[in-house]
């Protein structure tokens, strides 16, 4: 199925199988808001992709007006997916409010759920991400990544189920509320690579070599760890790269490390008025 330039289309109670060519289900070009619902399907190269993007041949968009290129409240729930090969949802756009919900994919893939944006376009609504089943068959996959780098508001992460792969969420935008995920990887539950602004981690549960590792040379500030319950076999929190993390907390985390290590749990480089506790 493909919808483009048109006012909420749905998808609802399909099933896709053998489908190794494309997106099932192509939100694009134009197109505002939808619905894609209770769908089943089995052997697909990619499950479903929201873009709204109309950009041209130079990288821009063709249409200068957000309200005519932006998805409005797309909603994405209730679909079983198995034997995904790539990318499971793709949303790459600017948006009042993305919601990805309830859903049980499972595959090799390369992104279970994958945000990015859209050039020219920020993202001034918000995504929420919640609640779903993710299983990740590949040693290499990612459960959940965003590209965002322009959000106004955080995105809400939570109530996720994410097993397997190398890393349960790749974030790369400088704000998120990650809250009451279950996470098992294999190297990195939480991998942030923007320059954190704001980003919470409250009651997460991760199992991995290392919990939450940063990445890059910026200087962060707001970030917030809180009930976490943290298995692994090498670090906690690995902040030892990045500039300085100021305005921060870490308290009433339960890390769990049984093996034998040199090294403590948790290296941050340059802490300023950050709480431990």
């Amino acid at each position: 199925m493909v919808a483009t330039n048109c006012y909420r289309p749905r998808a609802t109670s399909n099933n896709f199988e053998s489908f190794t060519g494309g997106f099932c289900i192509d939100f694009s070009q134009g197109t505002r808001g939808g619905t894609i619902s209770n769908n089943t399907g089995n052997n697909v190269l990619h499950f479903c992709k929201v873009e709204s993007s109309n950009i041209g041949l130079n990288g821009q968009p063709l249409l200068p007006d957000a309200t005519t290129v932006a998805s409005r409240d797309c909603l994405i729930t209730g679909n079983n997916i198995t034997g995904i090969q790539q990318l499971g949802i793709f949303f790459n756009s600017g948006t009042d409010r993305l919601i990805a919900s309830s859903n049980s994919l499972q595959g090799s893939f390369t992104v279970a759920i994958s945000v990015g944006s859209v050039t020219g376009f920020t993202h001034d609504g918000q995504i929420i991400i919640s609640n779903n089943i993710l299983k990740l068959l590949s040693i290499n996959a990612i459960g959940i990544r965003s590209q965002l780098n322009t959000a106004t508001q955080p995105p809400l992460i939570e109530g996720n189920s994410i097993s397997g792969g190398s890393i349960g969420i790749d974030w790369q935008t400088p704000q998120a509320r990650f809250v009451g995920n279950n996470i098992t990887s294999i190297n990195t539950g939480i991998q942030i690579s923007a320059a954190v602004k704001n980003i919470d981690l409250l009651n997460n549960h991760i199992t991995a070599s290392s919990a939450v590792a940063g990445t890059g040379t910026a200087a962060w500030k707001g970030l917030r760890a809180r009930g976490n319950t943290i298995n692994v076999t090498e670090w906690s929190f690995y902040l030892g790269t990045i500039g300085s993390l100021g305005f921060s907390e870490f308290f009433d985390n339960s890390v769990i490390n049984q093996t034998t290590r040199a090294n403590g749990s948790l290296l941050i480089n340059n802490p300023s008025s950050t709480r431990f506790a």
